[in-house]
């Protein structure tokens, strides 16, 4: 049985613990809402671009462009050797974040288990993750630093876009965990590249309009605004379902 002394020492040790726990909740909670944000802030912004780009390819009816899906493959060209889909996967660099991870990286192994997919690790848990199983990697970003910077939003976009126009990969998904609120998240996989934008019915264009400059020069410029916007967002709620878990 344990003498007084040990007793009020294990309680000395709880105290110590809780006082430390309760000052990284903090911590955690004031970059949950630093976060929030921004995230819903880019939330707005991403709608009104895609909604551009949708009133965009409204009025170019048929455009034909390297961002946009392309028309099915021949027997041919299936044939021949297809360039693998790109996965990002984003989770966190630390851990203290309870089942945020797993969760997440749950979702990437039965994706990652399939042919012609090669991994992009985002974060140093997803990182250690696609080194243990061996999967290929197209390039990690890893001391994120619990925060989502410019640099990180630039640096992964133009990487993505660059393998994709140069056809070192046929597509882009990404893994992350959508944000529902401060205490829920959820793992989701959204398609990043090609661009997918719905476009409704265009009976109701009245007159056709006159381009200046042409719509494959606008594209060239709107569409790379469109998919950075989109991961700078995806990249915020990831962060936010992070601290969310934290705290």
């Amino acid at each position: 049985m344990a003498s007084l002394q040990q007793m009020r020492s294990r309680i000395r040790s709880v105290q110590s613990t809780q006082k430390i726990t309760r000052a990284m909740q903090m911590v955690a909670g004031a970059k949950l809402r630093q976060t929030q944000t921004r995230f819903l802030q880019s939330r707005d912004f991403v709608d009104r671009l895609e909604t551009i780009a949708r009133e965009f390819l409204k009025a170019a009816h048929g455009l034909s462009h390297p961002y946009l899906p392309q028309p099915p493959a021949s027997e041919e060209e299936r044939d021949a050797s297809t360039p693998p889909v790109a996965f990002v996967i984003i989770a966190s660099d630390t851990g203290l974040c309870g089942i945020y991870n797993e969760r997440l990286l749950s979702q990437a192994r039965p994706v990652m288990a399939k042919d012609n997919v090669v991994a992009v690790p985002v974060g140093k848990k997803a990182l250690l993750e696609a080194q243990r199983h061996q999967w290929p990697i197209l390039e990690s970003f890893v001391d994120l630093g619990g925060k989502v910077t410019e640099s990180l939003v630039q640096k992964l976009s133009s990487t993505l876009i660059d393998a994709y126009l140069n056809h070192k990969i046929s597509g882009v998904k990404i893994l992350y965990s959508e944000f529902v609120s401060a205490m829920s998240w959820n793992p989701k996989t959204d398609s990043w590249l090609p661009l997918a934008v719905e476009v409704g019915p265009t009976e109701d264009l009245d007159e056709p309009y006159v381009w200046e400059p042409t719509p494959p020069e606008i594209a060239d410029r709107l569409f790379p605004q469109v998919l950075t916007a989109k991961l700078r967002r995806i990249l915020l709620e990831a962060m936010t379902s992070e601290h969310s878990a934290r705290m």
